[in-house]
């Protein structure tokens, strides 16, 4: 894993735009993930509450960071 449990994960100003008009093509479980991050929440708080192995959800964050919907801070 490439990130450590307590690492922040919040969206970004595109994030934000992607919620409310959608454009980016994302499946139903990113953008679950991308709306459920306002406010910004820690790997392992996002981990329980979906209920993801913490390599496939790292997965999916990195998606959505590769599409600048999404940041980290550590």
């Amino acid at each position: 894993m490439l990130y450590e449990p307590d690492t922040v994960w919040g969206r970004t100003v595109a994030g934000d735009q992607e919620v409310t008009l959608p454009k980016s093509g994302l499946s139903v479980a990113q953008r679950r993930l991308l709306q459920q991050l306002a406010p910004p929440r820690t790997f392992t708080t996002l981990a329980a509450r979906f209920r993801l192995e913490p390599p496939k959800l790292e997965h999916e964050l990195l998606h959505l960071a590769q599409l600048e919907l999404v940041a980290f801070q550590r």
